[in-house]
């Protein structure tokens, strides 16, 4: 962000005027995006590797639901075993609802922000619209990790993506 307008302030400046206030609160719009597009990576990145047995699954949520080696897990998947499909299912779910929750603060954030941001700045968190489309798919594959249709993404889907962000952009929003 800070390439495209914003600058972080000094610890020498007040943070009681009205912009400090507001970079604030980017810093926090930024911040959560930023989660929202880590978690969204991290599980994107994992779609191509699962079938070499590496999973970017927390481990909190691996012992959570039950999955108690990973790499064999993912064995477990690829031969279609119901009960380890389902513990995966769930620990992804609890990530992609952790993003969706970092997006929508976010979003409810940003009220303030984009009044006095630049829209260079704004344009920084567009790429949370590309993870929001990842979210949706993610639903549509019930948190499947090995569902063809996380791999296989349409000339459509890419199309309205962009077209959203261009939209996004226009309006000062994402």
């Amino acid at each position: 962000v800070e390439c495209n307008g914003y600058r972080h302030p000094q610890p020498s400046e007040a943070s009681t005027n009205a912009t400090n206030a507001s970079d604030g609160n980017l810093r926090d719009v930024c911040r959560d995006v930023g989660i929202c597009l880590g978690i969204t990576n991290s599980l994107r990145a994992t779609i191509p590797l699962v079938g070499t047995g590496k999973i970017t699954i927390p481990t909190e949520l691996t012992c959570k639901y039950g999955i108690r080696n990973p790499r064999y897990a993912l064995s477990l998947l690829a031969k279609g075993d119901v009960k380890c499909q389902r513990s995966m299912s769930l620990a992804v779910k609890d990530m992609a609802a952790v993003a969706r929750v970092h997006l929508a603060r976010a979003r409810e954030s940003s009220g303030t922000m984009e009044e006095n941001t630049s829209p260079a700045a704004i344009s920084c968190l567009l790429p949370a619209l590309a993870s929001e489309t990842f979210l949706n798919r993610l639903e549509r594959a019930d948190c499947d990790l090995t569902n063809e249709i996380l791999g296989n993404v349409g000339f459509v889907e890419h199309g309205m993506c962009v077209l959203r962000m261009v939209i996004a952009r226009v309006r000062k929003t994402y």
